[in-house]
């Protein structure tokens, strides 16, 4: 089995920075949009929710990005001991 290493880390670093461009104030625009008079409840809602949704995906997305680092780890440490036992 072969892994390849910078793929894992590009993938970690690419949610890190996904996570970063989410947590900054222009990723979403101030308002909806929705062209009505008067905003209804939907859409009341929905800008009360959009900032704990917000965090929630960028906490995934910091997730995510640490478990491939730590894969990383794990494999390097596999491979070591496969190699170590390969060489006695």
């Amino acid at each position: 089995m072969q892994v390849d290493y910078g793929s894992l880390e590009s993938a970690a670093s690419s949610l890190k920075a996904a996570a970063s461009q989410l947590r900054s104030d222009a990723a979403l625009p101030g308002e909806l949009g929705s062209g009505a008079a008067a905003p209804d409840g939907a859409y009341g809602t929905a800008v009360a929710d959009r900032g704990s949704t917000k965090q929630r995906l960028a906490e995934l997305m910091d997730a995510q990005s640490a478990s491939c680092t730590e894969m990383v780890t794990l494999f390097q440490v596999l491979d070591a001991q496969i190699a170590s036992q390969l060489n006695t």
